[in-house]
């Protein structure tokens, strides 16, 4: 069955961005159709259920403000970022947060230092379950149409025009949307990992889609990794500023293992003290010690049966109400750290590119815009914290308000069927007969991408992967699972999630150093700029990924 849809604009996906998107279009006039592949206030990043609850940065009033969280933001991006949408983000800040407030959303002042923040800034979200309600308010006020349980698999585009989206939802059934623009909003792949913090739907659809119809794809090295907790609870975010108060950091043996993967001059208290006022990985301090002596242990001692290091809290942790909000949200849990240590790894946690935006949130297709986590520039190879969700925010508004604004001078939306049938054969047929059932290329994937793409990295382990998953996606053959209504969507999503794959670690593999959260243990060292430049992969239909050089 084949379920025909239309609308002005066409939203793929449920977080904020999305909902921003959705919102500002509809302000704008246009018949706005959202789209979630999970019920809606449940998927994406921005209602991860298992971390207390996100922050969001603000400049504050006047030029001075402005101009530090600019240059804050401009330090930890290392450079490799598009300056004018950087200062979109800034100028914009504070309006955005008091939209935010407007609908509802209750927040307390933050009185800690974001990661690879200066200073204090910005505000912590008190409840999750309070922003999915408000967010939720405004998608029902304006009366906007929501599909959940939708996969979007591919993007209808004819000559670099898109004119809407295909998709399958939970039984099976086809949904063929004709829009006269599309926003993509719907995250980044942190669920191709073994560990991450996402949800299901998080496998860069977007990512794939937009490459595959033309669209160049920036800084997809540039990924955040942050520790998680493995035990006695699973993929939940580790509190990382605890680490200021000196727990045990133990191996499965009970030793204390941190000071043997330090270098001369650095102790251990200055390690878990940098490494306090940041979580995500980053090898521009000696907070990098941190995560890659966990992650070295673990290959050491990889046949033992508890994964991660043990983190033994002492009195301070218990003395210190900087960390009163941490031990309430394990208790809720049922977590009682006097009794019971625990077990961290480091965790995929959100990515700092995506689908190249201009400042107006268009892509390098025509009616197609990105906002979000799926969307590359105005973040760099550090992103202070609070900053993705300002983002959504920001370009949110930005992408609705384009894509409503472009779609009221465009046509009735028209696309034969035939057309569209020739789209789905060009992108997921590869004429091989397939030996790999969707659930093996999907397990194949997310062991790879651990292997080969986690925070220490080197040429020749990613080339590998590179190699295993193009030739799992010359073997692999989605169209032969698509008749069969319990395996379609599946099919579909594994054969986008090897394309996104393969772009990522050819991005890893073409930045030739360590810079931020991109850290190559056979390039150590910065290229000898101190601010480097973004570069973008596109992909090449008869040769593959292909990077280009910034041009400044």
């Amino acid at each position: 069955m084949q379920n025909r849809l239309q609308c002005d604009v066409l939203i793929i996906g449920g977080g904020a961005a999305a909902t921003r998107a959705a919102v500002e279009a509809s302000d704008n006039g246009a018949d706005v159709l959202m789209v979630t592949k999970m019920k809606y206030g449940y998927g994406g990043s921005s209602f991860y259920a298992n971390s207390i609850p996100w922050g969001v940065m603000t400049a504050g009033e006047g030029a001075d403000a402005q101009n530090d969280f600019l240059d804050e933001i401009l330090r930890a991006s290392c450079g490799c970022l598009n300056r004018k949408l950087t200062e979109i983000l800034v100028r914009n800040s504070d309006e955005r947060f008091r939209d935010m407030t407007g609908y509802g959303i209750e927040f307390r002042n933050n009185d800690g230092t974001p990661c690879f923040g200066k200073k204090p800034r910005g505000a912590l979200l008190i409840s999750m379950d309070n922003a999915r309600r408000c967010f939720g308010e405004q998608i029902a006020k304006r009366n906007i149409k929501v599909i959940e349980n939708l996969s979007i698999h591919d993007l209808i585009v004819k000559d670099r025009i898109c004119y809407g989206a295909v998709g399958t939802d939970k039984p099976g059934d086809w949904a063929v949307i004709r829009s006269k623009t599309v926003v993509l909003a719907s995250g980044g792949a942190e669920y191709l990992w073994e560990y991450g913090f996402a949800n299901p739907d998080m496998t860069g659809d977007a990512y794939a889609m937009a490459a595959r119809h033309g669209a160049r794809l920036a800084n997809l090295e540039f990924i955040q990794f942050i520790p998680g907790v493995v035990s006695p609870l699973r993929r939940t975010n580790f509190h990382h500023p605890t680490l200021e108060s000196l727990p045990l950091v133990l191996n499965s043996r009970g030793e204390e293992f941190l000071r043997k993967y330090l270098p001369e001059g650095v102790t251990a208290e200055e390690c878990l003290k940098t490494k306090a006022g940041h979580g995500p990985f980053s090898c521009e301090d000696n907070s990098r010690y941190f995560d890659i002596a966990i992650y070295r242990e673990e290959l050491e001692n990889r046949d033992d049966k508890h994964m991660g290091a043990e983190i033994r809290y002492r009195d301070a942790f218990y003395q210190d109400d900087r960390y009163k909000s941490w031990r309430q949200y394990l208790t809720s849990k049922g977590v009682d750290t006097k009794t019971q240590n625990l077990r961290i790894y480091p965790h995929c946690q959100g990515f700092n590119g995506g689908v190249l935006i201009d400042e107006h949130c268009a892509t390098d297709i025509e009616n197609l815009y990105a906002c979000g986590e799926c969307a590359g520039g105005p973040h760099g190879a550090n992103r202070i914290g609070g900053n993705a969700v300002l983002g959504t925010q920001v370009f949110g508004k930005i992408a609705g308000e384009q894509a409503a604004m472009k779609s009221k001078n465009i046509g009735s939306c028209f696309y034969d069927d035939r057309d569209i049938g020739k789209t789905l054969e060009a992108s997921f047929d590869t004429g091989n007969i397939s030996k790999m059932r969707p659930e093996e290329v999907v397990s194949n994937i997310k062991s790879i991408m651990q292997q080969c793409a986690f925070i220490v990295r080197d040429g020749k382990k990613l080339q590998e992967g590179f190699e295993k998953l193009g030739q799992m996606q010359k073997g692999y053959n989605a169209c032969r699972y698509i008749e069969n209504p319990g395996t379609a969507d599946k099919a579909l999503n594994a054969y986008n999630s090897l394309l996104t794959g393969r772009m990522i670690l050819y991005s890893m593999i073409n930045r030739n150093e360590s810079r931020g959260s991109h850290y190559r243990a056979d390039f150590p060292e910065k290229n000898g700029e101190v601010f480097g430049s973004m570069a973008y992969v596109r992909l090449d239909k008869n040769s593959g990924p292909v990077m280009e050089k910034e041009k400044l």
